[in-house]
């Protein structure tokens, strides 16, 4: 589990990087995405092509990290994903969307 925490704090470094037309960081300031309960990124209402473009590739990195942790530390995939669903609500700053345990999406 220790490794776990700490692969997955390494991996949140990564998550605010640029990688579209749009960043993760602007997207959520703009509150077009809400963190997932399963540690994915979901959109907020209807998003532009930007948006969807930032969702696809933060989440199929996400799904990869979530992937190399649980195949070197034996944990189940749901495991990783809830603990990294926690972590990332945890590190995000105030204002950004997270959705709770009955799927609904509200500002930090």
């Amino acid at each position: 589990m220790r490794y776990l925490t700490l692969a997955l704090v390494t991996f949140s470094v990564f998550i605010g990087v640029e990688l579209n037309a749009i960043s993760l960081d602007a997207a959520r300031a703009q509150g077009v995405v809400c963190e997932g309960n399963n540690g994915f990124l979901v959109a907020q209402g209807a998003a532009s092509s930007d948006v969807q473009q930032l969702i696809s590739t933060v989440n199929a990195q996400r799904t990869q990290e979530y992937q190399n942790i649980q195949s070197s530390n034996g944990s189940s995939l749901t495991d990783v994903m809830s603990i990294a669903a926690q972590q990332i609500a945890g590190s995000v700053p105030s204002g950004t969307y997270i959705m709770d345990a009955s799927g609904n999406c509200a500002p930090k």
